[in-house]
Protein backbone atom coordinates (compact mmCIF):
# COMPACT_ATOMS: atom_id res chain seq x y z
CA UNK A 1 0.00 0.00 0.00
CA UNK A 2 1.75 3.50 -1.01
CA UNK A 3 1.36 6.29 1.13
CA UNK A 4 -0.10 9.13 -0.85
CA UNK A 5 -2.12 12.65 0.32
CA UNK A 6 -5.41 13.63 -0.86
CA UNK A 7 -6.20 17.36 -1.31
CA UNK A 8 -8.85 17.38 0.67
CA UNK A 9 -10.16 16.17 4.21
CA UNK A 10 -13.55 14.11 3.27
CA UNK A 11 -15.99 11.75 3.59
CA UNK A 12 -15.87 9.77 0.46
CA UNK A 13 -18.61 7.51 -0.87
CA UNK A 14 -19.51 3.81 0.64
CA UNK A 15 -17.39 1.30 -0.40
CA UNK A 16 -14.70 3.67 -2.02
CA UNK A 17 -12.18 1.68 -2.40
CA UNK A 18 -8.98 4.01 -0.91
CA UNK A 19 -5.27 3.99 -1.68
CA UNK A 20 -2.25 5.55 0.60
CA UNK A 21 0.14 7.12 -0.73
CA UNK A 22 3.38 9.18 0.06
CA UNK A 23 3.15 12.73 -0.65
CA UNK A 24 6.88 12.94 0.42
CA UNK A 25 7.90 10.24 -1.96
CA UNK A 26 10.17 11.04 -4.73
CA UNK A 27 9.21 8.95 -7.00
CA UNK A 28 5.82 7.88 -8.36
CA UNK A 29 4.32 4.31 -6.80
CA UNK A 30 1.64 2.09 -7.73
CA UNK A 31 -1.36 1.77 -6.56
CA UNK A 32 -2.83 -0.94 -3.61
CA UNK A 33 -6.56 -0.98 -2.69
CA UNK A 34 -8.21 -2.55 0.07
CA UNK A 35 -11.20 -4.24 0.41
CA UNK A 36 -12.43 -2.03 3.51
CA UNK A 37 -14.01 -5.26 4.95
CA UNK A 38 -14.58 -4.90 8.82
CA UNK A 39 -13.61 -7.84 11.31
CA UNK A 40 -13.17 -6.56 14.72
CA UNK A 41 -10.06 -7.92 16.34
CA UNK A 42 -8.10 -8.14 19.42
CA UNK A 43 -8.16 -4.78 21.64
CA UNK A 44 -4.66 -2.12 21.15
CA UNK A 45 -3.79 0.12 23.25
CA UNK A 46 -4.19 3.59 22.25
CA UNK A 47 -1.46 4.68 20.41
CA UNK A 48 -0.83 8.11 22.32
CA UNK A 49 -0.89 5.76 25.38
CA UNK A 50 1.95 4.11 24.00
CA UNK A 51 4.07 6.85 22.81
CA UNK A 52 4.09 8.52 26.34
CA UNK A 53 6.12 6.67 29.39
CA UNK A 54 3.74 5.45 31.98
CA UNK A 55 4.72 6.81 35.96
CA UNK A 56 5.23 4.11 38.90
CA UNK A 57 2.05 3.49 40.29
CA UNK A 58 1.49 2.94 43.67
CA UNK A 59 1.40 -0.35 45.76
CA UNK A 60 -2.05 -1.91 46.02
CA UNK A 61 -4.53 -0.39 48.14
CA UNK A 62 -1.31 1.03 50.87
CA UNK A 63 -1.15 4.25 48.75
CA UNK A 64 2.78 4.15 49.37
CA UNK A 65 4.92 4.48 47.00
CA UNK A 66 9.29 2.87 47.10
CA UNK A 67 10.56 5.95 49.22
CA UNK A 68 7.28 5.41 51.91
CA UNK A 69 3.54 6.65 52.72
CA UNK A 70 2.32 9.46 51.43
CA UNK A 71 2.01 12.77 53.36
CA UNK A 72 -1.61 14.19 53.61
CA UNK A 73 -1.49 18.37 53.99
CA UNK A 74 -2.88 19.65 57.69
CA UNK A 75 -3.83 22.44 56.54
CA UNK A 76 -6.81 21.40 54.22
CA UNK A 77 -10.00 20.30 55.28
CA UNK A 78 -10.66 16.76 53.22
CA UNK A 79 -13.09 14.54 53.48
CA UNK A 80 -11.89 10.88 53.87
CA UNK A 81 -12.86 10.23 50.07
CA UNK A 82 -10.51 12.79 48.51
CA UNK A 83 -7.81 12.09 51.12
CA UNK A 84 -7.46 8.73 49.57
CA UNK A 85 -7.31 10.16 46.32
CA UNK A 86 -4.82 12.42 47.13
CA UNK A 87 -2.64 9.02 48.53
CA UNK A 88 -3.39 7.26 45.11
CA UNK A 89 -2.37 10.32 42.99
CA UNK A 90 1.17 10.78 44.76
CA UNK A 91 1.72 7.52 43.71
CA UNK A 92 1.67 8.84 39.89
CA UNK A 93 4.15 11.18 40.36
CA UNK A 94 7.95 11.07 40.00
CA UNK A 95 9.99 10.03 42.82
CA UNK A 96 10.93 13.63 43.37
CA UNK A 97 7.65 15.02 44.68
CA UNK A 98 6.01 11.80 45.80
CA UNK A 99 6.84 12.92 49.75
CA UNK A 100 5.28 16.38 48.50
CA UNK A 101 1.53 17.50 50.68
CA UNK A 102 -1.03 17.93 47.71
CA UNK A 103 -1.12 21.43 46.65
CA UNK A 104 -4.56 23.11 47.71
CA UNK A 105 -5.27 23.39 43.87
CA UNK A 106 -4.84 19.73 43.49
CA UNK A 107 -7.63 19.25 46.59
CA UNK A 108 -10.17 21.52 44.58
CA UNK A 109 -9.45 19.99 41.59
CA UNK A 110 -10.01 16.48 43.17
CA UNK A 111 -13.27 17.77 45.20
CA UNK A 112 -14.31 19.52 41.80
CA UNK A 113 -13.93 16.15 39.63
CA UNK A 114 -15.80 14.36 42.32
CA UNK A 115 -18.52 17.16 42.02
CA UNK A 116 -18.91 16.49 38.35
CA UNK A 117 -19.13 12.80 38.88
CA UNK A 118 -21.52 12.12 41.48
CA UNK A 119 -23.83 14.80 38.92
CA UNK A 120 -26.80 12.24 37.92
CA UNK A 121 -26.34 11.44 33.55
CA UNK A 122 -29.47 13.10 32.82
CA UNK A 123 -28.77 16.59 34.82
CA UNK A 124 -26.86 19.21 33.62
CA UNK A 125 -23.43 20.46 34.78
CA UNK A 126 -24.42 24.08 34.83
CA UNK A 127 -24.51 24.19 38.97
CA UNK A 128 -21.39 22.41 39.80
CA UNK A 129 -19.34 24.59 36.77
CA UNK A 130 -20.89 27.78 36.66
CA UNK A 131 -18.93 30.91 37.84
CA UNK A 132 -15.58 29.29 38.01
CA UNK A 133 -12.77 29.76 35.97
CA UNK A 134 -10.16 27.05 35.01
CA UNK A 135 -7.29 27.22 32.69
CA UNK A 136 -6.27 24.25 30.40
CA UNK A 137 -4.07 22.16 32.68
CA UNK A 138 -6.29 22.15 35.27
CA UNK A 139 -9.36 21.19 33.28
CA UNK A 140 -6.56 18.18 32.13
CA UNK A 141 -6.42 17.07 35.66
CA UNK A 142 -10.10 17.38 36.28
CA UNK A 143 -10.65 15.32 32.79
CA UNK A 144 -7.96 12.86 34.07
CA UNK A 145 -9.33 12.21 37.63
CA UNK A 146 -12.69 11.79 36.38
CA UNK A 147 -11.25 9.18 33.34
CA UNK A 148 -9.27 7.09 36.15
CA UNK A 149 -12.47 6.79 37.96
CA UNK A 150 -14.38 5.44 35.21
CA UNK A 151 -16.64 8.42 34.45
CA UNK A 152 -14.82 9.06 30.68
CA UNK A 153 -19.15 9.98 29.69
CA UNK A 154 -19.33 12.47 32.25
CA UNK A 155 -16.07 13.76 31.98
CA UNK A 156 -16.82 14.43 27.72
CA UNK A 157 -20.24 16.23 28.85
CA UNK A 158 -18.14 18.53 31.29
CA UNK A 159 -16.01 19.43 29.05
CA UNK A 160 -18.40 20.07 25.99
CA UNK A 161 -20.21 22.48 28.91
CA UNK A 162 -16.69 24.57 29.41
CA UNK A 163 -16.21 24.47 25.62
CA UNK A 164 -19.79 26.28 25.13
CA UNK A 165 -19.11 28.73 27.79
CA UNK A 166 -15.23 29.24 26.80
CA UNK A 167 -16.46 32.96 25.42
CA UNK A 168 -17.19 34.03 28.92
CA UNK A 169 -14.85 36.18 29.55
CA UNK A 170 -12.20 33.04 29.01
CA UNK A 171 -13.71 31.36 31.97
CA UNK A 172 -12.50 27.73 30.12
CA UNK A 173 -9.27 27.65 28.32
CA UNK A 174 -10.57 24.45 25.90
CA UNK A 175 -8.97 25.44 22.91
CA UNK A 176 -5.53 23.19 23.28
CA UNK A 177 -5.07 20.44 21.21
CA UNK A 178 -3.61 18.47 24.51
CA UNK A 179 -7.37 18.62 25.69
CA UNK A 180 -8.78 16.92 22.89
CA UNK A 181 -6.04 14.21 22.60
CA UNK A 182 -6.62 13.29 25.99
CA UNK A 183 -10.03 12.95 25.69
CA UNK A 184 -9.48 11.13 22.22
CA UNK A 185 -7.40 8.73 23.98
CA UNK A 186 -10.01 8.08 26.64
CA UNK A 187 -12.61 7.25 23.84
CA UNK A 188 -10.00 5.01 21.89
CA UNK A 189 -9.43 1.96 24.51
CA UNK A 190 -12.35 0.24 23.19
CA UNK A 191 -14.00 -0.25 19.70
CA UNK A 192 -17.34 0.57 21.00
CA UNK A 193 -16.34 3.65 22.19
CA UNK A 194 -14.14 4.57 19.09
CA UNK A 195 -16.33 6.55 16.97
CA UNK A 196 -16.89 9.27 19.84
CA UNK A 197 -13.19 9.46 19.66
CA UNK A 198 -13.56 10.37 16.04
CA UNK A 199 -16.23 12.88 17.06
CA UNK A 200 -13.96 14.83 18.88
CA UNK A 201 -11.47 15.11 16.44
CA UNK A 202 -14.03 16.36 14.28
CA UNK A 203 -14.87 18.50 17.00
CA UNK A 204 -11.32 19.92 16.71
CA UNK A 205 -11.81 20.77 12.72
CA UNK A 206 -14.68 22.47 13.19
CA UNK A 207 -13.30 24.88 15.85
CA UNK A 208 -9.93 25.53 13.95
CA UNK A 209 -7.94 23.31 16.50
CA UNK A 210 -4.55 22.21 14.81
CA UNK A 211 -4.22 18.59 15.35
CA UNK A 212 -0.64 17.64 16.06
CA UNK A 213 1.18 14.54 15.38
CA UNK A 214 -0.15 12.77 18.67
CA UNK A 215 -3.55 13.96 17.83
CA UNK A 216 -2.91 12.35 14.00
CA UNK A 217 -2.14 9.01 15.45
CA UNK A 218 -4.70 8.81 18.32
CA UNK A 219 -7.50 9.60 15.62
CA UNK A 220 -6.16 7.04 13.18
CA UNK A 221 -5.85 4.49 15.87
CA UNK A 222 -9.51 4.93 16.29
CA UNK A 223 -10.48 4.76 13.31
CA UNK A 224 -8.65 1.40 12.81
CA UNK A 225 -9.81 -0.04 15.87
CA UNK A 226 -13.42 0.74 15.12
CA UNK A 227 -12.89 -1.36 11.57
CA UNK A 228 -13.24 1.77 9.73
CA UNK A 229 -10.46 1.91 6.50
CA UNK A 230 -11.91 4.11 4.97
CA UNK A 231 -12.23 6.76 7.38
CA UNK A 232 -8.40 5.22 8.75
CA UNK A 233 -7.52 6.49 5.25
CA UNK A 234 -9.00 9.72 5.23
CA UNK A 235 -6.84 11.05 8.29
CA UNK A 236 -3.82 9.44 7.37
CA UNK A 237 -4.18 11.58 3.96
CA UNK A 238 -5.13 14.82 6.09
CA UNK A 239 -1.80 14.16 8.08
CA UNK A 240 0.17 14.10 4.66
CA UNK A 241 -1.47 17.07 3.48
CA UNK A 242 -0.12 19.03 6.76
CA UNK A 243 3.22 20.31 7.78
CA UNK A 244 3.29 17.22 10.17
CA UNK A 245 5.66 14.14 9.02
CA UNK A 246 4.29 10.38 9.80
CA UNK A 247 6.08 8.70 12.37
CA UNK A 248 6.76 4.83 13.64
CA UNK A 249 3.46 5.45 15.70
CA UNK A 250 1.05 6.19 12.62
CA UNK A 251 2.58 3.13 10.46
CA UNK A 252 2.25 0.84 13.33
CA UNK A 253 -1.42 2.30 14.17
CA UNK A 254 -1.92 1.79 9.63
CA UNK A 255 -0.70 -2.09 10.01
CA UNK A 256 -3.54 -2.59 13.01
CA UNK A 257 -6.00 -1.68 10.59
CA UNK A 258 -4.99 -3.40 7.63
CA UNK A 259 -5.46 -6.50 11.06
CA UNK A 260 -9.52 -5.00 12.18
CA UNK A 261 -9.84 -4.62 8.87
CA UNK A 262 -10.00 -7.86 7.11
CA UNK A 263 -6.69 -9.05 7.88
CA UNK A 264 -5.39 -7.81 4.89
CA UNK A 265 -1.18 -8.48 5.48
CA UNK A 266 -0.57 -7.55 2.08
CA UNK A 267 -1.57 -4.19 2.61
CA UNK A 268 -0.04 -4.31 5.96
CA UNK A 269 3.57 -5.36 4.33
CA UNK A 270 3.06 -2.60 1.93
CA UNK A 271 2.74 -0.58 4.74
CA UNK A 272 5.52 -1.52 6.86
CA UNK A 273 7.54 -1.26 3.52
CA UNK A 274 6.66 2.46 2.66
CA UNK A 275 7.72 3.33 6.41
CA UNK A 276 11.43 1.82 5.58
CA UNK A 277 11.48 3.78 2.31
CA UNK A 278 10.46 7.03 4.19
CA UNK A 279 13.54 6.58 6.34
CA UNK A 280 11.86 5.50 9.33
CA UNK A 281 13.23 2.65 11.82
CA UNK A 282 10.61 -0.11 12.75
CA UNK A 283 10.68 -0.62 16.35
CA UNK A 284 9.14 -3.68 18.44
CA UNK A 285 6.15 -2.13 18.13
CA UNK A 286 5.91 -1.56 14.59
CA UNK A 287 7.17 -5.53 14.04
CA UNK A 288 5.17 -6.99 16.55
CA UNK A 289 1.81 -5.76 15.25
CA UNK A 290 2.96 -7.08 11.56
CA UNK A 291 3.55 -9.91 13.14
CA UNK A 292 0.03 -10.47 14.22
CA UNK A 293 -1.13 -9.53 11.09
CA UNK A 294 0.19 -12.32 9.38
CA UNK A 295 -0.34 -15.08 12.07
CA UNK A 296 -3.84 -13.67 12.22
CA UNK A 297 -4.48 -13.96 8.28
CA UNK A 298 -3.49 -17.47 8.55
CA UNK A 299 0.80 -16.70 6.91
CA UNK A 300 2.61 -17.72 10.16
CA UNK A 301 5.67 -18.63 7.60
CA UNK A 302 6.01 -15.11 6.64
CA UNK A 303 4.62 -14.13 10.77
CA UNK A 304 8.08 -16.10 11.26
CA UNK A 305 10.35 -14.85 8.69
CA UNK A 306 9.71 -10.77 10.41
CA UNK A 307 9.85 -12.29 13.85
CA UNK A 308 13.66 -13.31 12.54
CA UNK A 309 14.25 -10.41 10.80
CA UNK A 310 13.67 -8.24 13.74
CA UNK A 311 16.07 -10.73 15.94
CA UNK A 312 18.44 -9.99 13.35
CA UNK A 313 17.46 -5.59 13.38
CA UNK A 314 19.71 -5.58 16.92
CA UNK A 315 16.00 -4.92 18.30
CA UNK A 316 15.00 -5.93 22.02
CA UNK A 317 12.12 -8.20 21.57
CA UNK A 318 9.34 -7.58 24.25
CA UNK A 319 7.23 -10.62 25.68
CA UNK A 320 4.24 -9.37 23.53
CA UNK A 321 6.49 -9.89 20.48
CA UNK A 322 7.92 -13.12 21.62
CA UNK A 323 4.10 -14.22 22.06
CA UNK A 324 3.32 -13.55 18.85
CA UNK A 325 5.81 -15.28 17.49
CA UNK A 326 5.18 -18.80 19.73
CA UNK A 327 1.03 -17.56 18.38
CA UNK A 328 1.89 -17.56 14.93
CA UNK A 329 4.06 -21.62 15.14
CA UNK A 330 1.02 -22.99 16.98
CA UNK A 331 -1.20 -21.94 14.48
CA UNK A 332 0.94 -23.43 11.84
CA UNK A 333 1.20 -26.77 13.88
CA UNK A 334 4.95 -26.34 14.65
CA UNK A 335 5.18 -26.96 17.97
CA UNK A 336 8.89 -27.55 17.65
CA UNK A 337 9.55 -24.10 16.31
CA UNK A 338 7.01 -22.57 19.09
CA UNK A 339 9.01 -24.34 21.40
CA UNK A 340 12.63 -23.09 19.76
CA UNK A 341 11.26 -19.60 19.85
CA UNK A 342 10.59 -19.65 23.96
CA UNK A 343 13.89 -21.29 24.83
CA UNK A 344 14.94 -18.04 22.93
CA UNK A 345 12.77 -15.76 25.04
CA UNK A 346 14.07 -17.77 27.99
CA UNK A 347 18.07 -17.22 27.09
CA UNK A 348 17.75 -13.58 26.36
CA UNK A 349 16.10 -13.12 30.25
CA UNK A 350 12.26 -12.43 29.03
CA UNK A 351 10.10 -13.48 31.74
CA UNK A 352 7.23 -15.54 29.71
CA UNK A 353 3.81 -14.89 31.15
CA UNK A 354 0.11 -16.70 31.26
CA UNK A 355 -0.09 -15.71 27.11
CA UNK A 356 3.55 -16.95 26.48
CA UNK A 357 2.40 -20.35 28.03
CA UNK A 358 -0.62 -20.79 26.58
CA UNK A 359 0.31 -20.07 23.03
CA UNK A 360 3.17 -22.80 23.79
CA UNK A 361 0.13 -25.47 24.93
CA UNK A 362 -1.89 -24.08 21.97
CA UNK A 363 0.95 -25.53 19.76
CA UNK A 364 1.60 -28.71 21.46
CA UNK A 365 -2.28 -29.43 21.54
CA UNK A 366 -2.51 -28.99 18.14
CA UNK A 367 0.21 -31.17 17.30
CA UNK A 368 -0.91 -33.80 19.76
CA UNK A 369 1.76 -33.50 21.57
CA UNK A 370 -0.20 -34.08 25.43
CA UNK A 371 2.81 -34.90 27.14
CA UNK A 372 4.49 -32.02 26.06
CA UNK A 373 1.46 -30.01 26.93
CA UNK A 374 1.66 -31.50 30.59
CA UNK A 375 5.41 -30.65 30.93
CA UNK A 376 4.73 -26.72 29.54
CA UNK A 377 2.00 -26.58 32.68
CA UNK A 378 4.53 -27.90 34.87
CA UNK A 379 6.48 -25.36 34.50
CA UNK A 380 4.35 -22.59 33.75
CA UNK A 381 2.92 -23.77 37.76
CA UNK A 382 6.59 -23.67 39.20
CA UNK A 383 6.76 -20.13 38.42
CA UNK A 384 3.14 -18.93 39.28
CA UNK A 385 4.63 -18.33 42.33
CA UNK A 386 7.79 -16.63 42.11
CA UNK A 387 6.30 -13.96 39.65
CA UNK A 388 3.33 -13.51 41.68
CA UNK A 389 0.63 -14.61 39.29
CA UNK A 390 2.48 -13.14 36.15
CA UNK A 391 2.48 -16.64 34.57
CA UNK A 392 -0.80 -18.28 36.83
CA UNK A 393 -2.92 -20.51 35.07
CA UNK A 394 -6.08 -19.21 33.69
CA UNK A 395 -9.09 -20.43 32.06
CA UNK A 396 -7.89 -20.96 28.62
CA UNK A 397 -5.02 -22.86 30.47
CA UNK A 398 -7.37 -25.44 31.79
CA UNK A 399 -9.25 -25.83 28.49
CA UNK A 400 -6.01 -26.28 25.59
CA UNK A 401 -4.90 -28.99 28.34
CA UNK A 402 -7.93 -30.79 28.76
CA UNK A 403 -8.33 -30.47 24.73
CA UNK A 404 -4.62 -31.79 24.36
CA UNK A 405 -5.02 -34.54 27.39
CA UNK A 406 -8.53 -35.84 25.72
CA UNK A 407 -7.88 -35.72 22.27
CA UNK A 408 -4.60 -38.52 23.57
CA UNK A 409 -7.38 -40.27 25.59
CA UNK A 410 -5.77 -39.40 29.03
CA UNK A 411 -9.29 -39.53 30.86
CA UNK A 412 -7.15 -39.48 34.14
CA UNK A 413 -5.51 -36.33 33.48
CA UNK A 414 -8.29 -34.58 32.45
CA UNK A 415 -9.99 -35.57 35.81
CA UNK A 416 -7.91 -33.64 37.78
CA UNK A 417 -7.39 -31.06 35.62
CA UNK A 418 -10.95 -30.49 35.85
CA UNK A 419 -10.94 -30.69 39.37
CA UNK A 420 -7.82 -28.56 39.66
CA UNK A 421 -9.84 -25.45 38.01
CA UNK A 422 -12.54 -25.85 40.22
CA UNK A 423 -10.33 -25.42 43.22
CA UNK A 424 -8.87 -22.41 41.78
CA UNK A 425 -12.09 -21.05 41.42
CA UNK A 426 -11.79 -21.29 37.66
CA UNK A 427 -16.00 -21.80 35.92
CA UNK A 428 -15.85 -23.99 32.90
CA UNK A 429 -17.44 -22.93 29.97
CA UNK A 430 -18.51 -24.70 26.77
CA UNK A 431 -14.81 -25.37 25.64
CA UNK A 432 -14.40 -26.80 28.42
CA UNK A 433 -17.78 -29.16 27.91
CA UNK A 434 -16.46 -30.06 24.34
CA UNK A 435 -12.80 -31.29 25.79
CA UNK A 436 -14.45 -33.56 28.39
CA UNK A 437 -16.64 -34.98 26.68
CA UNK A 438 -14.32 -35.49 23.08
CA UNK A 439 -11.99 -37.42 26.70
CA UNK A 440 -15.05 -39.41 27.41
CA UNK A 441 -15.63 -40.53 23.96
CA UNK A 442 -12.18 -41.35 23.17
CA UNK A 443 -12.05 -44.54 25.75
CA UNK A 444 -16.32 -45.26 24.94
CA UNK A 445 -17.54 -43.50 28.64
CA UNK A 446 -20.76 -42.74 27.31
CA UNK A 447 -22.56 -42.01 30.28
CA UNK A 448 -19.47 -39.67 31.66
CA UNK A 449 -20.08 -37.65 28.71
CA UNK A 450 -23.96 -36.87 29.63
CA UNK A 451 -23.18 -36.66 33.05
CA UNK A 452 -20.35 -33.74 31.78
CA UNK A 453 -22.44 -32.47 29.75
CA UNK A 454 -25.30 -31.89 32.54
CA UNK A 455 -23.29 -30.83 35.01
CA UNK A 456 -21.91 -28.10 32.99
CA UNK A 457 -25.40 -26.81 32.01
CA UNK A 458 -26.62 -27.37 35.67
CA UNK A 459 -23.54 -24.24 35.93
CA UNK A 460 -24.90 -22.46 33.59
CA UNK A 461 -23.07 -23.39 30.71
CA UNK A 462 -24.81 -23.33 27.38
CA UNK A 463 -24.04 -26.10 25.12
CA UNK A 464 -23.07 -25.09 21.44
CA UNK A 465 -23.31 -26.77 18.08
CA UNK A 466 -19.72 -28.21 19.01
CA UNK A 467 -20.73 -29.48 22.56
CA UNK A 468 -23.66 -31.40 20.87
CA UNK A 469 -22.19 -33.29 17.98
CA UNK A 470 -19.19 -34.14 20.56
CA UNK A 471 -21.81 -35.78 22.89
CA UNK A 472 -23.44 -37.60 19.87
CA UNK A 473 -20.20 -39.57 18.75
CA UNK A 474 -20.05 -40.41 22.33
CA UNK A 475 -23.28 -42.04 22.43
CA UNK A 476 -22.64 -43.35 18.70
CA UNK A 477 -19.11 -44.85 19.42
CA UNK A 478 -21.27 -46.31 22.27
CA UNK A 479 -23.81 -47.62 20.23
CA UNK A 480 -26.43 -45.48 22.20
CA UNK A 481 -28.28 -45.03 18.86
CA UNK A 482 -31.75 -43.78 20.52
CA UNK A 483 -30.20 -41.51 22.65
CA UNK A 484 -28.49 -39.87 19.69
CA UNK A 485 -31.57 -39.92 18.20
CA UNK A 486 -32.84 -38.07 21.10
CA UNK A 487 -29.62 -35.64 21.20
CA UNK A 488 -29.98 -35.02 17.39
CA UNK A 489 -33.76 -33.30 18.65
CA UNK A 490 -32.24 -31.59 20.98
CA UNK A 491 -29.27 -30.42 18.41
CA UNK A 492 -32.10 -29.24 16.08
CA UNK A 493 -34.27 -27.00 18.55
CA UNK A 494 -30.96 -25.29 19.95
CA UNK A 495 -30.22 -23.97 16.28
Amino acid sequence: MRLVASVEYRVAPQGTPYVLRSSRCASERPKTHHNGNSDARKEQPALSELQRPRRPRPTPETGRTAQGPVRKSSGARLDSWVQQQVAGMAGESSPDIALQEPGQDQVDLLQLAKQLADVPARQPVTNVLEGRTLQRRQIMKVLSYMDKWGHSSKALKAFEWMQSHSGDQHAFDTQDTFLYTRLMTMFSRRSSDCSQALRIFDSMHSRGIKPDLVAYNTAINAAGKAGDWERTVQIYEALQDSDLKADVWTFTSLINACQRCGNDWKSGLEVFQDMEEQGIVPNVHAYTSLISLCQRAGQWRKAMQIFRRMEAADIKVDVVAYNSAIAACAKGGDWEQAWAVFSSMRREGVQPNTVSYNSLLSACERCGQAERALEVFSMMEKEAGPTFGYTGSSLVTYNTLISACGKAGMYDQVQRMFREMQAKGIRGDVFTMCGMITACEKVGLWRQAQEVMQRLQDDGVQPNTAAYNALIKALGTGGQWEAVCHRQADLDLSG
